[in-house]
């Protein structure tokens, strides 16, 4: 019996590794979070991305999503809601990795608490007092205040761009 013996070397690639940052939504319940998947390295260029996330999401959950150009090695989701996800990364040989889970959080509710220190002198006179203190959302609050005769005509003030554009807008003392 013959027996030829040889000596093989087998290559492999680098495992898959990437850096993943979380970035919260910025008023409650709005769908405006992101994940950012970056530096990717290892595996074989092209990658593609996914994410597992809430059930209101499913337009992207499950979903493998291309880089814009095939030698990017980053991919960010956009238009997320609140939630608990699971981020994939996949190479071209179809090497697939889930590093990391995380959470898009959701801030609370913007609550504005309004005290009345001194009332007007007169009606339509911008002589009164108020305090305002903003609570809740996600800090660096700009306060801004309007005559009533100023927005009475208007049904949704705060939509109106024409209006909140010409408002005295002033930051949290």
């Amino acid at each position: 019996s013959c027996v030829k013996t040889a000596k093989m070397t087998m290559l492999a690639n680098d495992p898959i590794d990437y850096d993943v940052k979380y970035v919260d939504v910025k008023c409650r319940n709005y769908k405006d979070g992101q994940i950012q998947i970056t530096n990717v390295t290892g595996g074989v260029k092209p990658y593609k991305f996914m994410i597992q996330g809430p059930a209101d999401n499913s337009a992207l959950n499950g979903v493998w999503k291309d880089p814009a150009k095939s030698t990017d090695n980053y991919y960010t989701f956009t238009g997320l809601p609140w939630g608990h996800y699971n981020v994939f990364v996949k190479d071209a040989k179809g090497c697939q990795i889930c590093l990391e889970a995380g959470t898009i959080h959701n801030p609370d509710s913007l609550e504005l608490v309004v005290k009345l220190v001194d009332n007007a002198n007169c009606y339509n006179e911008a002589s009164g007092e108020i305090t305002l203190q903003a609570e809740g959302g996600v800090g660096n609050y700009l306060y801004a205040v309007a005559l009533a005769s100023e927005v009475e005509h208007l049904l949704f003030p705060l939509d109106d761009k024409n209006f909140t554009d010409h408002l005295n807008w002033q930051s949290s003392p």
